[in-house]
């Protein structure tokens, strides 16, 4: 007798998505390479040394090694952990008490409630790995250090997985930190506090020389400044040095440096840090109007360079996306190239006789008419030009806007070097097939012959539309992912969703907070006397 054939309902794909023209993976791989030994989530530097020590402790110290015991104790002491930093943050006074204390710390924003209602904290009630709902603290395994620190590890040598997904210290690097970071921390009185359970406010206190603010602990502070800028001269790991050494020199030449009071852990004055020190990269001036000559500056002029490019291409589409947006189309939009000829007939009025020139002859007047690089102020500048068309909602301005920006990216391009140091095989671009190659390959033959409307109707048909589509199919054919915001159906391309324009965030804000931990920087991030010798070795 035949088999009988097993039926199921067929799950839909998942809706999701970010990068909708696949833009960003080019900018993430160019600034993991110079900002490396830290990511977008590695916040406190100091958890490197206690996530170390912690491994290091439990190999000594438990006579039960399982991974089972391991997962139970390490999510106790990392609530506790979390709990030290939280109340010595309610401790100290300053404006700038929990960025120096308990911020970004794992399970904080669940923690710091029973932390200031209740006079004994159950570690058990929020870490065991049976909880579950609201109380639980984390909900990874290995809570931050899964989630966030242990890749890192791995890469600087100093944590890695051994057999049956046990977690272990690396002989030399690792243990070496572990071993520096027991000299000044109460380590018993951590180990006795994990394993009863109970503890109270003064037990806190009692410990709160393991808060991620380091206290006077030079020898670790040097320890891990070996670590992150190679002075141990291992080898096969990364080191950012130079990555460390410009943004030294960008803060020791910038006088704008003022801690916004949206922030109470000042993260809005570090990503408004974070945005002029892209800028000032890019054009090569430091912010008291030096010229900024440092080798390491190509790539991150690459780097921005694709990020202005991406903006660009990104606003387009918004615009594309928000004209359909509540539209009833008599004829419906069958194509891509349908798409692009109804969107530039809605703006060729607005162009005006922009419109009817050539590329050619619009791309001579930009480089007769663009600011100096350096003046990144300048309103024709592209930096400018990108950073109104964020906020921007005028699809009309849109337009302008980004034919003007990329034009300036066309004259600004050099020969050679688009990227800075950033080498890829010529397959890696072929799968990121939206890039500042294709910029210039274009806009040297295909775009020669055509005048700026019909640039406008080719950008959006092949870059937005077209693209688009190609992305969202891949990702749904190998990751299983929903992401299309115009949808092919039976009836022509239906309007799903606007995208959101973004610039990636390449760990500078995580850099400021790690030097601001390290003593590098002070809380207004003025250069420290440790920052101005750092800043001189670095240079050395």
């Amino acid at each position: 007798m035949p088999s009988p054939i097993q039926t199921a309902w067929v799950a839909p794909p998942k809706a999701g998505g970010q990068d909708h023209l696949a833009l960003r993976a080019i900018s993430e791989a160019i600034y993991g390479e110079l900002v490396p030994c830290i990511t977008n989530v590695t916040e406190r530097i100091r958890s490197y040394a206690f996530y170390t020590w912690f491994t290091w402790r439990f190999g000594l110290c438990e006579k039960d090694t399982s991974y089972s015991e391991y997962r139970r104790l390490f999510r106790r002491a990392e609530c506790l952990y979390t709990l030290v930093g939280a109340q010595h943050g309610i401790d100290e006074s300053g404006s700038h008490a929990a960025a120096n204390h308990g911020a970004a710390l794992p399970g904080r924003d669940t923690l710091i409630g029973p932390l200031l209602t209740e006079d004994t904290i159950h570690l058990s009630v929020f870490a065991d790995p049976e909880v579950a709902g609201k109380n639980r603290y984390f909900k990874a395994e290995l809570g931050g250090l899964d989630q966030y620190y242990l890749g890192t590890l791995q890469q600087l040598d100093l944590m890695g997985r051994g057999e049956k997904d046990s977690i272990a210290v690396t002989p030399k690097r690792g243990v070496h930190l572990a071993s520096v970071f027991d000299e000044v921390v109460p380590g018993d009185l951590f180990w006795k506090t994990v394993h009863e359970d109970a503890l109270s406010v003064p037990r806190l206190r009692e410990l709160h020389a393991f808060c991620p603010c380091f206290g006077c602990n030079q020898r670790e502070r040097d320890t891990l400044l070996d670590i992150l800028i190679g002075r141990d001269q291992h080898e096969n790991v990364p080191a950012m040095r130079d990555g460390l050494r410009l943004m030294l020199d960008f803060l020791s030449a910038d006088g704008e440096r003022t801690l916004e009071a949206d922030g109470e852990d000042g993260e809005a004055s570090g990503w408004n840090i974070a945005q002029r020190f892209r800028q000032a990269a890019y054009g090569g001036v430091l912010p008291d109007g030096s010229d900024w000559s440092d080798e390491a500056l190509t790539s991150w002029a690459g780097y921005q360079r694709h990020e202005l490019f991406s903006i660009a291409v990104q606003s387009l589409f918004w615009a594309v996306l928000a004209d359909l947006d509540g539209q009833s189309i008599r004829v419906p939009l069958q194509s891509s190239a349908d798409v692009a000829t109804w969107f530039t007939s809605r703006h060729t009025s607005a162009l005006g006789p922009m419109a009817s020139r050539s590329f050619e002859s619009f791309i001579t007047q930009v480089r007769g008419t663009i600011p100096l690089l350096a003046s990144i102020d300048t309103n024709e500048h592209e930096i400018m030009l990108a950073n109104d068309l964020v906020p921007e909602m005028d699809s009309r301005k849109i337009v302008q806007n980004v034919l003007r920006l990329l034009a300036a990216l066309v004259v600004r391009l050099p020969a050679k070097g688009i990227y800075g140091n950033f080498q890829r095989d010529p397959s890696y671009f072929a799968a990121y097939d939206l890039n500042l190659y294709a910029l210039q390959k274009h806009a040297s033959s295909t775009w020669l012959p055509l005048t700026v409307e019909q640039w406008l109707e080719w950008l959006v048909r092949h870059w937005c539309v077209g693209h688009h589509l190609r992305v969202a199919l891949r990702k749904l054919r190998t990751e299983g992912l929903d992401t299309f915001r115009l949808k092919p159906t039976d009836s022509g391309l239906a309007y799903v969703d606007n995208i959101r324009v973004v610039w990636t965030s390449p760990r500078l804000v995580q850099l400021l907070r790690v030097l601001r931990d390290l003593g590098v920087v002070s809380g207004t991030y003025a250069l420290t006397e440790l920052g101005s010798q750092l800043r001189e070795e670095l240079h050395g």
